[in-house]
């Protein structure tokens, strides 16, 4: 068992008549590697930072902002954080309250970890509702069950809307890596037919993609082109990728390539033969 090296400040509501706890707090260390506790149940929702979830199974699981994690009694677990980003999350954990009980109540996730939305209002909320009812004393058994519940559907429904979102900028990929259709679609036309404004498209490509829904188009264009360039002319190349002319095609690959057109095939051919 790896060796736990963690500074957490919390805010530590202990209700003695059951034993609950909840918390919010930071991490401050470089990682922490945990085993879960038995008839000890907790969740993490990361706002910031970067790292791995291994679960019982030895599978690796990254976690990053809008993760939700589960720590479930009588399954170990391991937790590495990223020493090189700052990491804080919400943490709650409830004792007595046995992994039986919420098993038969159906309140335990089928998975451990989850994709969420970062800085979710539904999440960040019911968190607040629990630490609540700690700070004014009416945490009771069933109220902590209730809102864990309510914790666990917003969570899913979260989970769910990211789903949604890469179906849909997995679409707009394909979209815009497809360079049969003339005119090529505008960037403005891909994000309504997902269902975005042109501005939430934008973000939500970059977000899943690391780069602009432009950028993703020249850089497919481009990678495409270079296929083309040994079988074909630059001509035939610029007017099957859709650009304007054969110039506008050749200064954007020279300025993405650092050669021309005729210099990468005369390269390639030299390089084949």
């Amino acid at each position: 068992m790896r060796i736990t090296t963690t500074i957490r400040t919390d805010i530590s509501i202990i209700l003695p008549q059951h034993s609950a706890l909840f918390r919010i707090g930071t991490h401050e260390s470089t990682t922490e590697s945990t085993s879960t506790i038995p008839h000890i149940f907790g969740a993490n929702y990361v706002l910031n930072g970067h790292g791995t979830y291994t679960d019982h199974n030895g599978t690796n699981h990254p976690i990053r902002p809008g993760t939700f994690f589960v720590r479930h009694p009588f399954f170990s677990h391991s937790i590495h954080i990223d020493h090189s980003h700052p990491y804080k999350d919400l943490y709650l954990c409830c004792e007595q309250i046995t992994a039986q009980t919420l098993a038969e109540l159906n309140l335990l996730p089928d998975t451990p970890i989850q994709q969420a939305q970062e800085n979710d209002k539904h999440i960040l909320n019911t968190f607040t509702k629990i630490n609540n009812i700690f700070i004014q004393g009416t945490a009771t058994v069933l109220t902590i069950l209730k809102h864990i519940e309510a914790l666990m559907e917003a969570v899913s429904i979260s989970a769910q809307h990211i789903d949604s979102d890469l179906a849909r900028i997995h679409t707009a990929c394909i979209q815009l890596a497809d360079f049969s259709l003339t005119p090529l679609p505008r960037i403005q036309d891909i994000a309504t037919a997902a269902s975005y404004s042109e501005r939430q498209f934008r973000r939500l490509f970059k977000k899943y993609t690391g780069i602009s829904p432009h950028k993703y188009r020249m850089s497919k264009r481009i990678e495409k082109a270079c296929t083309l360039l040994t079988a074909h002319s630059i001509e035939q190349v610029s007017d099957k990728l859709g650009y304007n002319n054969r110039f506008e095609f050749s200064k954007q690959f020279k300025e993405h390539m650092g050669q021309t057109p005729k210099q990468f095939a005369d390269n390639l051919l030299a390089t084949l033969a």
